[in-house]
């Protein structure tokens, strides 16, 4: 994602970091762990598992791979290799670029060759790649190829092929230069869907290759350079959809899936050892090259570290658990508690709290530990029914969640939470399963001394969550609608006991509802032309966004203060900012002038306005995973562009060329008002002209 230019305003679009993980490698003295994420290459540290270092780049990175111990190479959809030097206490400078001509899908290095994926006229191509930049062609790829669907080593190249396992020898002196292997494992229940049972990944460890089919079921040849594949040296079953896997050089097999358990197999032994509730499914494994240490990336985007010998977790790097499955709307809200974070739906059963600014996520609150199995036919995978928060709302003291199972029933489950002083824990005060689903939560800023919840199903119907001396409770007496009119949106309660709703009159006409929540009664019927989309408000007014337009009245007399004739969605906390497309813009809430705009990179879903030292921030989701950070402070921005080395303002820098002069560089690349101060960049610059002339 790249940044636009700004428009005087003083903001600055960056994508948010490590929100979508592509891959996970460890280096060869099992100090550190690299991912990729959109443009950016991630470093950590095993031990302490902090980020070291951020690599940015101009394009979206396919892969990266550690070249040495000191080294890192990152490759683009373009065809860009880099080489990146890893000093012990500085940042990364740019080695050596390499240019291959061709559009990259996915590249990594497997086996001591390094292997790319290129999408050509005829299909999709698999390449090794040279030292000089050179690509050979290996092989040609299925449509529905994925990076477990083909491995490499020095003695073999293997790939999936529907029910086919193909090996290809790469030595001359191999006895076979290629088989294949057919499977015909039939399931008698599965029926016709056996012909949906085929290899779906498969690894290669010197002269030994292990597959997975559909389900589950690994099997393992020996000896292939001699053999052939034409008959399995063993299989072994125990996952209930095609694992992934990884073969290690001492006789031993990794495997993990949908299940979220850990195997490790010994060949010729029975059952194997486990590490069972992992936080999500297995999406991707690494092996170190000692086979010390597994790197897991899981299908919520965190990467966990394991103990190979042990089979017990060392680490969990703090990247963004954001769920890679979700196709609902991503859940995004604000913490008055916590307000220059924004909390996000992760995993399913998860919310996370994350700072934009930096990319982090100081904690996470585990809201559903269920792991059960609903269906567990193999060929269709495994069903994991476990809740998934849908709607949640934070006071200075509770929490309130509403969760859904996966299997699409039409109910939800209703849990309270109490907050600690750390603010890092939560204790369950109340749970039930409700037969009808809520769609909104209102309650106040401060639910100390009296807890008081109202919780909105689709049909209007109001009910009260009350606390007693024995605990919370439903009060049924109480419950509120409004002229069985349709239920649009509402707002939160005001610390006066006010409770703002929006209902739907007629296609044209709506109304913004307003309650005194200490006996439930109406106090004003506010008029709107169109429905209302939301309602909230704000320390002065209450502010209504419709699809005719913005009202905002006097929160004491109501009356009607401003309003703008064109449709936007509107956000509160704790400055207010609207969007229309790719436009977002900061609006004064006493006279609804537009205070600041600025332009996205692409259409913005949602978005959250989060405080940002003594200025602001807003976070955008765009669709799915896709999330940007507008900032305004420079003092975090400075430090990215200092800390981070961009390929699109400096490329290969010649091993000669001093460190400094690239540091200097990387820092007044930027735009003058960005400039770092003269107490950093003067040292570096004096240092550098003393430097001896370049021949």
């Amino acid at each position: 994602m790249k940044s636009p230019k700004p428009k005087g305003s003083g903001w600055f679009e960056t994508p948010l970091r490590g929100s979508k993980l592509i891959n996970v490698v460890i280096d060869q003295t099992n100090r550190f762990v690299a991912t990729c994420s959109a443009t950016e290459c991630l470093l950590y540290d095993v031990k302490t598992s902090e980020r070291q270092l951020c690599i940015d780049h101009k394009d979206s990175l396919v892969g990266c791979y550690f070249a040495s111990p000191n080294e890192i190479m990152t490759v683009d959809e373009c065809g860009v290799m880099r080489k990146w030097s890893l000093p012990e206490s500085d940042d990364a400078s740019l080695i050596s670029t390499l240019s291959l001509g061709k559009r990259i899908l996915h590249a990594r290095e497997e086996g001591g060759s390094v292997i790319a994926v290129v999408a050509e006229k005829e299909g999709y191509q698999l390449y090794a790649i040279e030292e000089n930049g050179k690509m050979v062609q290996l092989c040609d790829l299925q449509s529905g190829w994925t990076p477990s669907s083909f491995s490499i080593s020095s003695k073999l190249l293997a790939v999936c092929q529907g029910k086919q396992i193909r090996v290809i020898a790469r030595e001359k002196e191999a006895k076979i230069a290629e088989s294949y292997y057919e499977s015909r494992f039939h399931v008698d229940y599965l029926k016709e869907s056996n012909d949906m049972n085929v290899f779906e990944s498969v690894n290669v460890q010197a002269d030994t290759v292990a597959a997975a089919l559909t389900i589950g079921r690994i099997f393992i040849w020996c000896d292939v350079s001699t053999l052939g594949v034409n008959r399995a040296t063993q299989s072994v079953h125990w996952h209930k959809s095609a694992p992934v896997i990884a073969l290690s050089p001492f006789g031993g097999i990794i495997s993990g899936g949908g299940e979220c358990v850990l195997c490790k197999w010994k060949l010729g032994k029975g059952a194997p050892c486990m590490l069972p509730r992992l936080s999500s499914p297995i999406r991707q494994l690494s092996l170190s090259v000692d086979s010390a240490l597994i790197a897991l990336l899981l299908d919520d985007n965190s990467v966990v570290m394991i103990d190979a010998a042990a089979m017990g977790v060392i680490g969990r790097l703090p990247t963004l658990s954001i769920s890679t499955r979700r196709k609902s709307r991503t859940l995004m809200e604000c913490d008055p508690m916590e307000s220059d974070m924004v909390v996000l739906g992760g995993r399913e059963g998860c919310l996370q709290w994350i700072q934009p600014a930096t990319s982090t996520s100081p904690f996470m609150m585990d809201v559903g530990m269920e792991n059960g199995v609903d269906r567990d036919l193999p060929i269709y995978g495994v069903t994991q029914s476990f809740h998934s928060v849908y709607l949640s709302r934070f006071s200075r003291d509770h929490v309130v969640t509403l969760e859904e199972k996966n299997t699409g029933e039409d109910r939800c489950r209703v849990r309270v939470w109490e907050r600690t002083n750390s603010n890092t824990s939560f204790n369950l005060l109340f749970s039930q399963e409700m037969a009808t689903r809520f769609v909104e939560i209102s309650l106040r800023y401060s639910t100390a001394s009296n807890p008081f919840f109202l919780l909105t199903n689709s049909n209007g119907r109001t009910v009260i969550l009350l606390k007693n001396a024995t605990g919370f409770y439903m009060d049924s007496k109480k419950d509120f609608s409004w002229n069985d009119a349709p239920f649009s949106c509402a707002s939160g309660i005001s610390e006066d006991g006010r409770w703002a709703i929006g209902y739907s009159i007629s296609n044209s006409v709506g109304a913004v509802v307003v309650v005194d929540v200490n006996d439930m009664r109406v106090t004003e019927v506010l008029k709107v032309s169109g429905e209302v989309v939301s309602v909230d408000w704000t320390q002065s007014h209450l502010i209504a966004s419709c699809t005719s337009g913005v009202y905002a009245w006097c929160a004491r007399a109501f009356v009607l203060r401003w309003r703008v004739a064109q449709r936007c969605s509107l956000r509160f906390h704790p400055i207010l900012i609207a969007w229309i497309d790719r436009k977002i813009m900061v609006i004064d809430e006493n006279e609804g002038t537009i205070k600041d705009s600025m332009e996205s990179t692409g259409p913005i879903e949602d978005a959250v306005p989060f405080r940002h030292g003594n200025s602001y921030g807003i976070l955008i989701n765009h669709s799915g995973n896709s999330f940007s950070v507008l900032l305004t402070s420079e003092i975090p921005t400075l430090r990215r562009r200092v800390r981070s080395i961009r390929t699109s303002i400096m490329e290969a820098a010649p091993s000669s060329i001093h460190q400094s002069i690239i540091h200097s560089s990387s820092c007044l690349s930027g735009p003058v008002h960005m400039l770092p101060p003269l107490s950093l960049v003067a040292p570096s610059f004096i240092q550098s002209c003393l430097l001896p002339t370049r021949s």
